[in-house]
């Protein structure tokens, strides 16, 4: 659930930042990466209906591997920056 929230925010604040191209009245992506699209959501699509259990799980399972480097990686940041005020040790 909070995963979920998260992922909200996220796609909010791309919403935010990609309204004002939205507004030019040709905006329009390339054909190749359309197509791309298209034929990467076949090829997803295909391995779902014979594994979804399988594929969610990979994806909960490299979600939590890449939360938790995030994390250790924002921790080991606050920290450096915390090192870096003088006479704090």
């Amino acid at each position: 659930m909070i995963f979920y929230y998260i992922i909200f925010v996220l796609l909010g604040i791309i919403g935010v930042i990609l309204t004002p191209i939205s507004l030019f009245p040709n905006v329009v992506l390339p054909a190749a990466l359309l197509a791309s699209f298209a034929t990467t959501g076949t090829m997803i699509g295909v391995i779902y209906n014979i594994l979804p259990d399988t594929l969610t799980g990979i994806f909960a399972a490299l979600s939590s591997i890449v939360g938790i480097e995030i994390a250790i990686f924002a921790y080991k940041f606050i920290r450096w920056i915390y090192q870096k005020i003088p006479g704090i040790t």
